[in-house]
């Protein structure tokens, strides 16, 4: 069995199961991405990020931020260890 960066072994109850994203996820334009050797199922989607106005953890630059009702937008590559998902859900009821 592949090790996993999180116990996936806990008693869950029953109902629906939300997977976050912790804001250390988060990166600047151009950072390295380093990937866990574990890694062997990579999902990638493009997706459009909303973000709270004049919030600390905002990196966006003003000048380069889009408006759209009201929010600041982002485009962001949400990547996804599926191999380790798939190990966590199947232990879900």
């Amino acid at each position: 069995m592949r090790t996993t960066p999180w116990s996936c072994r806990e008693q869950f109850s029953a109902g629906q199961v939300l997977f976050l994203k912790l804001s250390t996820t988060y990166t600047r334009e151009g950072s390295v991405i380093l990937f866990p050797n574990y890694v062997h199922n990579l999902h990638l989607k493009l997706k459009l990020g909303e973000c709270g106005e004049g919030r600390k953890w905002l990196r966006l630059p003003r000048g380069r931020s889009h408006r759209l009702h009201g929010q600041l937008c982002a485009l962001c590559v949400d990547m996804t260890i599926s191999d380790t998902q798939d190990v966590c859900k199947k232990r879900l009821p």
